[in-house]
C-alpha cells in the first residue's frame, strides 16, 4: 500500500532531507510537497527521480508512487483543499523562521506560523487526515536557565516563540476535539549539509570564515545552545511518521548537550583556518534582543517513546556541513 504524505515546505533544509532520507529507506511513497520557493529553487530537488512537478488545480493520482511539487503558500485554502485529500500523514514544516525576523515583522509571524497553521488543521478535520506532525522550536519555553524538557514552563521571550507555542494549543486542542493524530516535534538547531540558504550560526559562520570574512559572536558568547544533524532530526520525524500508535505528544528533538556560542565558533574556526591556511577572525558584537541565555534539550522521552536517540558528535556534524560547502562551492 502507497503511504502518502504532504509535506509543507518541502523544499527548505529540513524537508530536502527529509525526502532523501524517506526515499533512502523506502520507495512505496507518495510525497508531495507545498512549498513557495521563497527560500529555495526546484534545481534543489529535482534530481531525485520520479519527481513531477503539479499545476494548480491538477491532483495527484491517489496511487502512484512518487514525488509531487505544488508551487504555492500554506496560506492558499483553494490549493490545500487540492493537495490535502487521501493524504494519510501532514508533515507541517513550512513557517516564518527566525528570532529577528518575528520581531521585525510580527503580523507575517502571526500569520504564517498560527493562522496558516489552524487552516491546516481546519482541513485536516475535514479530509480525515490520519497524522498531523508539526516542526515547533524550544523557543516556546523562553528563558528557563536549565535543560528543557517537555514539562518544563512555556514563557516564550519574542514573537517566534509566541507564534509556535500558539500553533501547539491549537494542534492540542485538535487531538483532543477531534481526535486527529498529533506529534508536536521541538526542534534544536539543525544544521548540516544542504543549508546553503540557512542564515543561523552553523551555515552562517561556516559561509563567513570561508571567505575570510569576520565573523561576530554576541554578547560575551557564553550563551548556551543545543546542536542536531539534520540526518538525526529526520530519522525523529521518519519514526513519528512510522508509529501508529503516538497521538498527542510533545517531543524534544535535538543532541541533549548544551554548547557554547563561543565553543562552536572556535570548532568551526579551528577547521576552517587548517582549509584556508589563513587565521580565522571572531569579534565580539552586542547582545540581540530576544536572545535565551541557557537553551538545550531533555530527549529521554523521545528515547523512551520513538526509540530514537541521535547519533552525530558535533565535531563530525560540523565536519561534514563544512565538507559539503566546499565541495558544493555553497559560499
Amino acid at each position: 500500500m502507497v503511504k502518502r504524505i504532504l509535506i509543507t515546505g518541502g523544499m527548505g533544509f529540513i524537508g530536502k532531507n527529509l525526502i532523501k532520507n524517506l526515499t533512502n529507506k523506502n520507495n512505496n511513497y507518495q510525497i508531495i510537497i507545498i512549498d513557495n520557493l521563497s527560500n529555495s529553487k526546484i534545481s534543489d530537488i529535482k534530481n531525485f527521480s520520479n519527481f513531477y512537478i503539479m499545476k494548480y488545480p491538477k491532483r495527484v493520482i491517489k496511487k502512484k508512487k512518487g514525488i509531487y511539487f505544488y508551487k504555492g503558500d500554506i496560506e492558499n485554502k483553494k490549493l490545500l483543499s487540492i493537495v490535502l485529500k487521501n493524504v494519510d500523514t501532514l508533515v507541517h514544516l513550512a513557517a516564518n523562521t527566525g528570532v529577528e525576523i518575528s520581531i521585525l515583522n510580527p503580523t507575517k509571524d502571526l500569520k504564517k506560523n498560527i493562522l496558516a497553521t489552524v487552516q491546516l488543521l481546519e482541513l485536516s478535520r475535514k479530509y480525515k487526515i490520519k497524522k498531523f506532525i508539526f516542526s515547533s522550536s524550544n523557543a516556546v519555553i523562553g528563558n528557563y536557565g536549565k535543560k528543557i524538557d517537555e514539562n518544563s514552563p512555556t514563557k516564550p521571550v519574542n514573537q517566534y516563540g509566541v507564534s509556535k507555542l500558539s500553533a501547539e494549543f491549537y494542534i492540542n486542542a485538535y487531538n483532543k476535539l477531534y481526535n486527529i493524530k498529533t506529534v508536536i516535534l521541538r526542534f534544536s538547531n539543525v544544521y548540516g549539509p544542504g543549508s546553503s540558504n540557512k542564515n543561523n550560526i552553523i551555515p552562517l559562520f561556516i559561509k563567513k570564515l570561508l571567505k575570510n570574512d569576520i565573523c561576530f559572536v554576541h554578547g560575551d558568547g557564553l550563551q548556551t545552545r543545543d546542536f542536531v544533524y539534520i540526518d538525526d532530526l529526520c530519522s525523529a520525524i521518519i519514526k513519528c511518521i512510522k508509529n501508529n500508535k503516538i497521538s498527542g505528544k510533545t517531543f524534544q528533538i535535538g543532541s541533549g548537550k548544551q554548547t557554547t556560542i563561543l565553543n562552536l565558533s572556535k570548532i568551526i574556526a579551528k577547521r576552517i583556518s587548517k582549509i584556508n591556511n589563513f587565521p580565522a577572525i571572531i569579534k565580539h558584537a552586542k547582545s540581540r534582543k530576544g536572545d535565551v541565555r541557557v537553551n538545550y534539550s531533555n530527549i529521554n522521552r523521545a528515547k523512551e517513546i520513538l526509540s530514537w536517540q541521535p547519533n552525530t558528535s558535533l565535531h563530525t556534524g560540523i565536519n561534514k556541513t563544512i565538507n559539503y560547502f566546499t565541495n558544493e562551492k555553497k559560499i
